[in-house]
């Protein structure tokens, strides 16, 4: 909103209420994430609630988030599958790296390809980096070229070095 952008938190905070209570999903999201910001867990977690119940994907993306930071993965998954469900980009590449931290390339590469064909930059040099580790360089510099299309910050450093450019 425009009174966040002026760096007016508490008007900002008012406009997300007023709005949450207009039972505004992203509204309660936005509420949500600031009050991760400023370390209120608790109350974080409630706004994410409160919009993941309406359907808010990103705010499920956040308790995902959160319930894999606070260590418990299985809540975690439950949380970014029903996001990933939603056509949410961000949880299909959070459960790609939630694969492969379990051991799990081959479906962390299905999660990633899925995030990729939704836009989602980090997937795309993911895919690369797979690809390269596997020694599948002109995969690798396909998917960094991709990843570079999308805005990657590190895809064009990392494609000189593979001499993909």
């Amino acid at each position: 909103s425009m009174a966040q952008q002026d760096g007016d938190l508490a008007k900002a905070k008012a406009w997300y209420r007023s709005a949450a209570d207009a039972n505004n999903a992203n509204a309660m999201n936005d509420l949500g994430a600031l009050a991760s910001q400023a370390g209120d867990h608790a109350a974080a977690r409630h706004w994410y609630e409160k919009a993941a119940s309406l359907g808010e994907a990103t705010a499920m993306q956040n308790l995902g988030l959160m319930a894999h930071e606070g260590g418990d993965r299985t809540s975690a998954r439950r949380w970014l599958v029903r996001a990933a469900e939603r056509d949410h980009a961000g949880a299909m590449y959070d459960l790609g790296v939630l694969a492969g931290e379990d051991g799990d390339p081959h479906a962390a590469k299905n999660w990633f390809l899925r995030a990729v064909a939704l836009g989602h930059p980090g997937a795309a040099y993911n895919l690369g980096a797979m690809a390269y580790a596997d020694g599948a360089v002109d995969e690798a510099c396909k998917w960094l070229s991709r990843a570079r299309e999308l805005g990657h910050p590190q895809a064009i450093q990392t494609s000189r070095m593979l001499g993909c450019l």
